[in-house]
């Protein structure tokens, strides 16, 4: 039988020779492609040697397995880089022989027999040859999008009730807005179909001899037992058994979402045993346990569990109510709407990744520019609808769906995410109900959560009336140590407090009125840190008095004006001066017809009654005035955050890549009766801020969080995940647009360019890595302080990429010419 040979004419990391028993045209087929995608790999030439005969055909699970035997050599069930051996793997699969090499293409083939054996299928061995570029785009587009989508509803509650911020607990809780009593009844509904589901698979379970198996989840002691049976054949065979009478009784519950939840559990049993039997495991003690763990995890499932649904108490109570809540913290129901297949059915939305598996706030923003680069309007227009949920019922963008965040918010960006949907939805689709009640929810937002809570609004104010604004602050109303931290988080606090209060107790002036009172001031600057969403960071810290005359920096959080709020809160005005024009121009076009404000019991809304365009044309101009009064160093070509110490702002000099928020927020001119507003920036401070900026900010893989210099004030403390050498994918994303629109169209690019670079190299390197942020000197996503790199651990494939980090290739790519396309394909192929 005639054979060939393929050759990608770029081997480099992800060289690869293909050969077939067979013509293979099915071999050739390749993704759809990009919009003005980069210059594809040039088609394989047909030649070369006969296919090797003698390879034997093997399962798609045997194969798997001499695949991770060969090239796995770290034994981390991936294969990378740091596998360094042959890199020639040859093998039989459907008739056809083949023969692979390079470690990209190997970790590809990985991925594609694993996905194969999740969803039973053929694997895609044509997908090997997928250049990078291409790879990543789609499997964001089709594979990790989907896989990040939740829903709160009874199809989602099973896996929405787990946290891994918290240990588990055998009472799952599930809280509902108290003044949503459709919900309340609803989730009651799904609550009590929960618990009847569970005690059926309790009662079948007691009759198997599973029980003990499943209980060891609770008991250290007993996971010893486990990784006794992990270390034979025997045992392994008997967990496997287990694993399929669980499978068989997980069907017959009655409740089809608890059963799909509970077989994803087994099934990463099934591949944690597959990975136990491997002798780089058998020879580790460490690893052995760690997946000993792990499955006990997973059977953990198993164990009895009651859903607890409960209303809210008034919103007036939550700082203390959270507090007290101890072990009963829970997720927070999010909108619902009515399908006439289905009944009802909660709201889709798009969670971070990792063990971050609720909606969050900022994040959110940021997710949605991917998905609507990727065509998934209706995704993003679910995050809008849950986000004005939010606002309606809990009064304000949480910092996540979960109790321990009904206190803090994060920064906002509900007022972008709004015009962003609306003006991605044909005209056709436009739905003026949508907009107005979107509308109401971002200025309830403005006004009850940024511009009037006392905590949040600096005395730095401009202005009169409707036109009047004030420099903002981070804030947080609860009060104590935030519990979603691990344990062991604030040692440091502990142990810094114990030392400054030495002298106190030496003196005989020590009581608990101090200690309590210093403790709720470091824990309310804590929590104004996480509101930032740049938790945590050394740009908070001042000096301050630790007493007998001794000096030590500290988070002060709470008493800073920042670059990056205030510059949200202007694009948010700016925003809002549009939506309203748009909002009244629908009126005018509909008749003026209205819902509302035609009787006292049907009040005007709320957009209706708001202050003119013009005014937060001039509200938003008065801000960006208080920015440059307080927070622009000419000297330095610099935003800085400010201080408010009793004698007034102080700049901290502290250089972030929050100085480049400015040129995002004024992208777009404030329009006030369809004429453009006053131009904010100078041409001049513009040259001179993204000079000065990116002289200190850039890196080789992208934009720094913080500058070097400003980081190395605190050289001999720990490690801070939002500071020097790391970069977000926020920062990044927000300078691009912010240099494009304001005609640093060059230096955008090669931001965008040094940023995908990066990414796509831990692609090639890592099996597909795509992690939660990048140490950008180093190029790498080994990034160890404080939480780690969430997105960097998994088995055989990434399953879901990290919410933002998605967006941002998607979005860069869409930046890049198509020359700077081609020239980051031919860049990573050359590697």
């Amino acid at each position: 039988m005639p054979s060939s040979t393929w050759t990608l004419p770029h081997r480099g990391a992800f060289g690869l020779v293909l050969a077939c028993a067979s013509s293979c045209s099915n071999a050739s087929r390749l993704a759809p492609p990009l919009p003005n995608p980069p210059a594809p790999v040039a088609a394989p030439a047909l030649a070369g040697p006969q296919a090797p005969a003698f390879v034997p055909e093997e399962s798609l699970t045997e194969l798997r397995r001499r695949l991770l035997e060969e090239h796995d050599l770290d034994c981390d069930q991936r294969i990378t880089k740091l596998d360094q051996g042959n890199r020639s793997f040859q093998f039989r699969l459907s008739e056809h022989a083949y023969e692979l090499s390079g470690s990209y293409v190997l970790s590809n083939l990985l991925q594609e027999l694993s996905l194969a054996l999740r969803l039973g299928a053929t694997p895609r061995i044509d997908r090997v040859l997928e250049p990078p570029i291409q790879r990543t785009s789609r499997l964001i587009r089709t594979e990790y999008w989907p896989a990040l989508t939740r829903q709160i509803d009874e199809s989602g509650v099973p896996r929405v009730l787990e946290d891994p911020k918290l240990s588990p607990v055998a009472q799952r809780m599930l809280y509902v807005p108290g003044d949503d009593r459709e919900a309340l009844d609803y989730f009651r509904g799904v609550g009590k179909r929960y618990d009847v589901a569970y005690k059926k698979l309790a009662q079948t379970t007691t009759t198997l001899p599973l029980s003990e198996l499943i209980e060891i989840a609770a008991s250290e002691e007993k996971q010893r037992v486990l990784i006794v049976m992990l270390r034979t054949a025997e045992g392994r065979t008997a967990l496997a058994d287990a694993s399929r009478r669980l499978a068989a009784v997980a069907q017959t519950l009655g409740y089809p979402a608890l059963s799909r939840h509970l077989a994803a559990a087994l099934g990463r049993i099934d591949e944690l045993l597959e990975q136990a039997g491997r002798a780089c495991v058998q020879l580790s003690p460490v690893r052995l346990g760690r997946i000993a763990e792990r499955t006990a995890r997973e059977l953990g499932a198993f164990s009895p569990r009651e859903l607890s649904v409960r209303a809210l108490p008034a919103p007036e109570t939550w700082p203390e109510w959270t507090a007290s809540l101890g072990t009963l913290h829970g997720p927070l129901t999010l909108a619902l709407e009515h399908d006439h297949k289905r009944g009802m059915s909660g709201v889709p939305f798009v969670v971070p990744g990792g063990r971050f598996d609720e909606m969050y706030g900022w994040d959110s923003y940021f997710i949605l520019l991917g998905l609507l680069i990727d065509g998934r309007l209706d995704l993003a227009r679910g995050l809008v609808d849950n986000f004005v949920y939010a606002v309606e019922h809990y009064k304000m963008i949480l910092n996540a769906n979960r109790t321990y965040y009904l206190t803090r918010s994060q920064p906002p960006f509900l007022s972008s995410m709004i015009r962003a949907v609306w003006e991605a939805t044909p005209a056709a689709e436009q739905s003026g109900s949508w907009l107005r009640r979107a509308l109401n929810a971002a200025l309830f937002e403005y006004d009850h959560v940024w511009s009037s809570h006392e905590r949040r609004v600096a005395t730095l104010c401009r202005g009169k009336g409707n036109e009047k604004a004030c420099l903002t602050r981070y804030a947080d109303r609860g009060r104590g140590q935030p519990p979603e931290v691990e344990p062991g988080h604030f040692d440091w606090l502990w142990q810094q407090l114990g030392r400054s209060l030495e002298s106190s107790y030496a003196s005989g002036r020590l009581s608990q009125r101090d200690l309590t009172a210093e403790l709720d001031s470091a824990f309310r600057h804590d929590r104004c840190m996480r509101e930032s969403g740049h938790d945590t960071t050394y740009r908070w810290f001042w000096q301050a008095d630790a007493g007998s005359g001794e000096k030590r920096s500290v988070n002060r959080c709470a008493e800073m004006v920042t670059v990056d709020l205030n510059s949200l809160l202007y694009r948010y005005e700016v925003d809002i001066a549009h939506l309203l024009r748009q909002a009244h121009a629908l009126r005018v076009s509909a008749g003026g017809l209205e819902t509302g404000g035609s009787s006292p019991s049907q009040p005007a809304p709320a957009w209706s009654l708001a202050p003119a365009p013009q005014s937060w044309c001039a509200r938003a101009h008065h801000r960006f005035e208080l920015m440059k009064q307080h927070l622009w160093s000419a000297r330095d070509g610099i935003f800085y955050d400010a201080y408010l110490s009793a004698s007034g702002p102080i700049q901290t000099g502290y250089v972030s890549a929050t100085t480049l928020y400015p040129l995002w927020a004024t992208a777009l001119p404030c329009e006030a009766d369809g004429t453009p507003g006053v131009e904010d920036l100078s041409a001049k401070d513009k040259s001179l801020l993204v000079t000065s900026a990116l002289s200190q900010l850039e890196a080789p893989g992208g934009l720094l969080a913080t500058a070097r210099a400003s980081r190395d004030r605190f050289s001999s403390a720990g490690d801070r995940q939002w500071e020097y050498p790391n970069g977000w994918a926020p920062h990044q994303m927000l300078a691009w647009q912010g240099l494009t629109a304001h005609g640093f169209r060059e230096d955008a690019q090669r931001l965008s360019f040094a940023w995908l670079y990066t990414l796509l190299s831990n692609v090639i390197d890592y099996n597909g890595t795509i992690p939660e942020k990048y140490d950008v000197v180093a190029r790498t996503h080994a990034v160890f302080s404080e939480y780690g790199n969430v997105g960097t651990e998994f088995d055989y494939i990434a399953r879901e990429g990290f919410g933002w980090m998605n967006a941002s290739f998607q979005v860069g790519l869409g930046l890049l010419s198509p020359e700077e396309r081609e020239r980051l394909a031919q860049s990573v192929a050359e590697r």
